[in-house]
Formats: structure tokens, sequence, C-alpha cells
């Protein structure tokens, strides 16, 4: 099991656009890495670039959307083709710890993408699974949900994840 750190913005790279990658290129330690991240973090989703990876690869926590509690959706090179019905709700962000955006939000998706076999796949989804899609699409399109804000608003969110990373980093790490 690793656990990887997570990026905070302000980090730039968290604003790159994401690689599109081959399937049979895919480390499925990357992929394990992901799942103990999100996880961890008690996540809904995770994209590989909050992790510094630029690829086009999320991972979502299937037991939110389904009675599955064992798997874990992967999707590589995720497109959404297509949104219907205008929700506004309020996110969080694993990339933005604490802080909570309203966004709006297609309900129902039909996204395609492909699996760790290589396999295209396609899935229609409402809800909270969509909302959660959208979100991970988005940090490989490098958008984030500060981007909504206002610049004054982002202001002081930047100044408060900054502060937040110096205290991390002035606390005494516990190795063994």
């Amino acid at each position: 099991m690793t656990i990887r750190p997570i990026l905070i913005w302000p980090d730039e790279r968290l604003e790159d656009v994401s690689d599109d990658i081959a399937p049979e290129d895919v480390d499925s330690s990357l992929i394990a890495d992901m799942i103990d991240t999100m996880e961890s973090h008690s996540g809904i989703g995770l994209a590989a670039p909050q992790i510094g990876i630029n690829k086009r690869i999320i991972v979502l926590d299937k037991s939110l959307f389904t009675d599955d509690r064992d798997s874990h959706l992967v999707m590589i090179n995720p497109i959404i083709i297509d949104g219907m019905g205008d929700k506004v709700v309020s996110e969080g962000c694993l990339s933005l710890p604490g802080i909570e955006f309203f966004m709006q939000r297609a309900f129902l998706i039909d996204v395609e993408f492909q699996t760790l076999a290589g396999e295209k796949e396609s899935l229609s989804a409402s809800g909270i699974l969509s909302i959660a899609i959208q979100h991970e699409i988005d940090h490989l399109n490098g958008d984030l949900t500060v981007h909504s804000a206002n610049r004054h608003e982002r202001r002081r969110i930047k100044k408060v994840m900054i502060k937040r990373k110096k205290n991390e980093e002035r606390r005494p790490s516990l190795s063994s």
C-alpha cells in the first residue's frame, strides 16, 4: 500500500492539461497507489494529476454508487459525450482541503473511456457518480473548482492554502 502525496492548490501542476495514455502503458501499481491515496483521504475520486502524474486516469470509489463494496471504477482517457439536466451542488476537493464550492453540473452524463484491459466502454451516470466523474475529468483538463470563484475569493483561498502547507511542513514527521 503506497499513499502518494496529494498536490495542493496553488501548485501549478494541477492546472496542466493531462496527456492521453495507452492502456498498455498504465502501470497497475499506479492505479493501486491512486486507490490507496484516495481511500486514505476518504475521497470519492482521484485524478492522476492530483498526485503529480500528468495522465488521463481517474479512479472512483464504487461503494458510494452501488452495492459493490470491493471494487473501484478506473477510467482511462474518459470523455463526456453528453450531459443533461443542470444541478447546483456543493463540492469539495482533495487538492483544496476544507474548501467547498457551489458548482453547476449536469445531473446525467454519458461518458466513454477505456478500461485497464484496453476495452472501450460507455457509461450513463447520474447523481453523485455523474458529479464525481465530471469533477475528476475537470482535473484532467486542468480545471479546478477554485476557478469558479471570483478573483478576490481565489486570492483569499490561495493565502489559506499556502499557510496550511507551511504549517504542514513545520510539523515533525513520525518515522519508524
